[in-house]
């Protein structure tokens, strides 16, 4: 049964013609723009990803050395 869905799109797909349409270059530059945007929030996420929890080690450890009083 989940073959069907599958079958039928494929078979609309190759039985259509060509659209005859002019597809401006601002659909382009939007649609590049697109493709960045989400490759930059999604770098910006792994790197927020790995940063955070290395930077709240760092500061619990220097927090930890600050209180130290062996080093008086």
């Amino acid at each position: 049964m989940k073959a069907l869905p599958a079958l039928l799109m494929s078979t609309f797909t190759l039985l259509t013609g060509t659209a005859h349409a002019y597809i401006g270059p601002g659909l382009g530059a939007g649609a590049a723009i697109t493709i960045l945007g989400l490759g930059f929030a999604f770098l910006l996420a792994v790197i927020a990803f790995v940063y955070y929890p290395i930077r709240r080690a760092l500061r619990r450890r220097n927090r930890h050395t600050a209180m130290d009083p062996s080093d008086s």
